[in-house]
């Protein structure tokens, strides 16, 4: 949280003062404190920091698989916390650590309460076993992977904090999160799937200049996409408060017009006509063998698509509106049934789990047209159904808390 995690004091708390960490007393508490976590976990890690930083709001440190069992209190004991902040919903504890004398000299001041106790806020990331090893190459070199996410968005690539993720495109449009579809959380399949050098990204890199170089060498990378009229929301964002992002966006590129063109032959592809969406989606899913899971997510999808615009339908032809509406909706759901002839009817008990109702039917073979006779005919006959069973169960709930 770059330090800020304390600056929001309650009433009548005091907020503990935090530094910034120059990069020679992060690099000491980083070995520090990974040594101290590793009594608490089995697995402790800290992302690589972007080159040429000179120093850091917080130590962000990563950690999976605790030996034991410890509440966050005996946590910050051991780590000789002055406060933290902590949420059951939350992976990530924050902790105002005081400094020893011999590394507060230099230091520079987040947060100030007025005293001379200067800490340092150190952020304890729980992660799943199977996330660590991709969370601490996510997190890596500041905003690499910001960069990286503006470069492949436009042909359908996701990578968040779970892995690298395919957009389905007919679902995107109207359910962002249900288009992911995961690949691969695996750090050199990523790689090597974007066009990037595995063996170049294990080195390291000396320099913003050497980072902001191996960003633009994947396949998938176009100066277009970091126009900066065209930018989403998030990247305008980022563009005004991540420095890389904005040094990569606003002095690299401009200083490198050759960079990221279509005739540009260093990125690794020299078939760039056909780097397009479609073209991306059939790579992905070959490479990945996810065939199966795309087209059952698709099929899912189109099913319930068929299924929004058949109830869209059906409440066309019912005369209510607002709540009235959704009585008998929700009571021919629980109502309607198909009999053994399969042929719409009412069944004699209202079906309350989902089970049953009516089937989703399109247009074809007039299914629908009749679906509609049926639903005309028969809707005030569920109405009375529904209002009776709603009535009901209020009086045998009633009788209930009464008993």
């Amino acid at each position: 949280m770059g330090g800020s995690a304390f600056a929001a004091a309650k009433p009548g708390e005091s907020t503990p003062n935090i530094c910034r960490l120059p990069i020679y007393i992060y690099n000491s508490l980083s070995r520090e404190y990974t040594d101290r976590l590793s009594v608490f976990y089995e697995r402790v890690a800290v992302p690589r920091s972007a080159p040429e930083k000179t120093s850091h709001g917080d130590l962000d440190v990563l950690v999976s698989n605790a030996r034991h069992q410890f509440s966050v209190e005996d946590l910050a004991a051991k780590l000789g916390a002055l406060k933290f902040i902590h949420s059951a919903r939350n992976p990530t504890t924050n902790f105002a650590i005081p400094l020893g004398k011999s590394l507060q000299e230099g230091v520079e001041r987040i947060s100030d309460d007025g005293s001379d106790a200067q800490c340092f806020q150190l952020d304890v990331n729980v992660c799943p076993p199977e996330i660590l090893d991709w969370e601490v190459f996510h997190k890596a070199y500041g905003d690499l992977w910001s960069i990286l996410g503006t470069s492949v968005r436009p042909f359908g690539l996701t990578v968040n904090n779970t892995g690298l993720h395919l957009r389905i495109r007919q679902i995107e449009e109207q359910d962002r999160k249900r288009s992911l579809l995961y690949l691969t959380r695996t750090p050199a399949k990523t790689l090597a799937f974007l066009g990037l050098d595995n063996e170049r990204y294990g080195k390291g890199f000396e320099s913003i200049e050497e980072l902001f170089r191996f960003a633009a060498s994947g396949s998938f990378f176009r100066r277009e996409s970091f126009i900066k009229e065209e930018l989403k929301t998030n990247d305008r964002q980022r563009l005004r408060q991540r420095e890389i992002y904005r040094r990569f966006v606003e002095e690299y590129l401009p200083m490198h017009p050759e960079v990221g063109r279509l005739d540009d032959e260093e990125r690794g592809t020299g078939d760039d006509e056909v780097v397009t969406r479609e073209y991306v989606l059939k790579e992905a899913l070959d490479t990945f063998n996810v065939q199966p899971q795309y087209h059952t997510v698709v099929r899912e999808w189109e099913k319930k698509q068929q299924e929004s615009e058949m109830w869209r339908k059906v409440a066309a032809v019912i005369p209510l509106e607002g709540g009235k509406l959704n009585l008998v909706i929700r009571g021919l759901k629980r109502w309607a049934t198909l009999n053994s002839d399969g042929e719409l009817c009412l069944r004699d008990e209202a079906v309350l789990d989902g089970a049953g109702g009516i089937p989703v039917v399109t247009a074809e073979g007039g299914g629908e047209s009749k679906l509609l006779d049926w639903v005309e005919r028969n809707w005030e006959e569920v109405r009375e159904r529904e209002k009776r069973r709603v009535g009901e169960a209020k009086q045998h709930r009633k009788a209930l808390s009464e008993a």
